[in-house]
């Protein structure tokens, strides 16, 4: 029965995050026998389970209620002896000693990449950095919202670079880099593993916004930083936001950060995504009709990893055996899991109503001085969901809850990001609020 579960869930799960983080993070959890209600996966060590329960446990549950009708609780057992993640495969990237993560995906190189108006700087850069490292665009910082890109040209800066045996390269997503780093501390050889990391020609790092407000960590990444740069090696990072915006982040930090090239990834225009569902279908060996590719790109604008999803749906669904479905049975087949939900059907006003209809709160008083934790608390889920669903400036959302700070909300997002890392409660609230905005 486990098994079977599994399998299904796998399948839902696919389509919602995307081929990435299931390669990663969910193909490596391995389901035991368990209690009625309880799905039990194993983990190959520690981390990981950190990583899934903090990125995917609530996705897992929620997939796993439409597949059951009931709320099922997920529990993690750590493989023997899966204390230390397990070593990577021999990559021919020019990666050498134990780098945080050295393996590529190998469909993020350049000529996967489409281009547009949307991330064409990005993209320059990239190059330029990938090509002569270290001598502009250093440090190359690239930012923008889930599924824009960024992760695609950090390990295609590495996958260019692997064919020249004098540059070698790391890439890491920056989780995985801080627990090495803190480890490093902890056993005091952080001297050790600097040098080692410094002595690569390019530090490519994956999402540093998760550096914010972890103080002794950014103390040793400022130090690794400065030594790649007093090298002459190319460091590139990426984040889901620029630097100005990332709460907590020491001030000699943010000025190393925006000492170079700092470029912000844009959601792609029409013709673009009707080009990334025109490749990325091929890819996956499917021929869909024009009318199915322009019902997508329509209706999906905000991400492209939506776009993927949905693809995996309909490949899975021609893979019983009916052929590529027609434009009307794509519609009927993603209308309630894909379409409708991107940030252009969602306003900064319809999440504060729901919000504020939520916990009972006027919305008048929602947007109002109130101090009271009554209303602080829904007020700072709003400016979240905010951020989250709309993907606006915090400029922007302080003005629209009564021209606030912008370092308001910038806070407001932290406390609620830091409460949903420990609160499973406070998960599920958000989740059924994020679907119930969505609907």
């Amino acid at each position: 029965m486990h098994r079977a579960l599994w399998t299904d869930l796998l399948q839902l799960l696919e389509g919602n995050l995307g081929r990435e983080a299931m390669s990663l993070w969910i193909a490596p959890l391995r389901p035991l026998p368990a209690p009625p209600g309880t799905l039990l996966l194993e983990v190959p060590n520690g981390l990981h389970e950190r990583i899934v329960r903090d990125r995917y446990l609530s996705v897992i549950v929620r997939c796993a209620r439409a597949l059951t009708g009931a709320t099922m609780e997920v529990g993690f057992v750590r493989s023997r002896g899966g204390l230390e993640p397990a070593p990577a495969p021999p990559a021919p990237q020019g990666a050498r000693g134990r780098t945080p993560v050295s393996v590529l995906n190998p469909a993020y190189t350049f000529q996967e990449f489409v281009v547009g108006s949307c991330n064409r700087a990005a993209h320059r850069a990239a190059l330029s950095a990938a090509d002569k490292p270290g001598a502009a665009h250093n440090p190359l910082f690239i930012s923008g919202g889930v599924g824009l890109g960024k992760t695609h040209l950090l390990q295609a800066i590495g996958a260019r670079v692997s064919s020249r045996p004098e540059c070698t390269f790391a890439y890491a997503p920056s989780d995985l880099l801080m627990d090495e780093l803190t480890e490093a501390v902890r056993n005091r050889s952080i001297a050790r593993v600097r040098k080692r990391l410094s002595s690569f020609t390019l530090l490519l790092v994956d999402d540093v916004h998760s550096l914010a407000g972890k103080n002794q960590v950014q103390e040793e990444f400022f130090a690794l930083f400065m030594a790649v740069r007093e090298k002459g090696g190319q460091v590139v990072l990426s984040s889901d936001r620029p630097p100005r915006e990332i709460p907590r982040l020491h001030r000699r930090l943010l000025s190393r950060f925006e000492s170079g090239s700092v470029i912000e990834l844009k959601q792609p225009a029409l013709a673009t995504r009707l080009l990334i569902l025109e490749r990325k279908a091929r890819r996956a060996g499917m021929l869909l009709p024009r009318s199915v590719l322009m019902l997508l790109a329509s209706e999906i604008r905000t991400n492209v990893r939506r776009m993927e999803g949905a693809l995996n749906r309909i490949a899975a669904r021609a893979s019983f055996g009916d052929g590529v479905p027609e434009r009307e049975a794509v519609d009927a087949l993603l209308r309630n899991d894909f379409f409708g939900g991107d940030a252009q059907c969602v306003t900064t006003r319809g999440i504060q109503q729901r919000v504020a209809a939520h916990f009972q709160v006027r919305l008048g008083t929602l947007l109002g001085p109130s101090r009271s934790r009554l209303v602080v608390f829904p007020r700072q889920v709003a400016m979240y969901l905010c951020r989250r669903l709309v993907n606006s400036p915090y400029a922007d959302i302080g003005a629209a809850f009564a021209g606030r700070d912008h370092t308001t909300v910038m806070h407001a997002c932290a406390a609620i990001e830091e409460l949903l890392r420990r609160n499973a409660d406070a998960r599920e609230m958000v989740d059924g609020l994020v679907t119930s905005i969505r609907s």
